[in-house]
């Protein structure tokens, strides 16, 4: 089995998120700030793609047993690959939609399988390591807009 050619998602995105600050910073020094506020979104949009489709993470999904699935998955955002409706149901329960997916597993009795809501393990480690990156790349995007509208001045 031959290795995948080719460049990875995480440095491409590494490099061009960094190009992109060089890029920015030049810019600011030069007296264009509209294009440094450009680039520096780009910059900014690159580094949270990253953390949260690339870096390696938990899945943290709820399982059937009571205790979070600890499979690796690419991202905050994704679940793992091991269980077919993790990987996006992870997403959803991230902002709220909880999907309801049918149980897997029937009982002895001859009840239907019922229903079950997913979740996200939630705890502290967990929340910030989801919503400060996505706060701070609100606020970096708001910060740079006001700075080039000049809108406080």
């Amino acid at each position: 089995m031959s290795k995948r050619e080719g460049i990875s998602p995480g440095a491409f995105l590494s490099g061009l998120g960094l190009v992109c600050v060089l890029l920015s910073y030049s810019r600011a020094e030069a007296g264009n700030t509209s294009e440094a506020v450009g680039y520096g979104i780009y910059a900014a949009t690159c580094f949270l793609l990253l953390y949260a489709f690339v870096v390696p993470a938990k899945c943290g999904v709820i399982t059937t047993k009571g205790g979070s699935c600890g499979h690796p998955a690419k991202g905050v955002l994704l679940g793992c690959r091991h269980i077919g409706y993790h990987r996006l149901a992870k997403l959803k329960a991230r902002f709220g939609l909880h999907p309801v997916v049918p149980a897997t597993r029937t009982t002895r009795s001859a009840a239907a399988p019922v229903e079950r809501v997913v979740a996200v393990e939630r705890n502290w480690r967990e929340w910030v390591i989801f919503w400060v990156p996505v706060a701070s790349f609100v606020v970096a995007t708001v910060s740079m807009t006001t700075d080039v509208m000049g809108l406080f001045d």
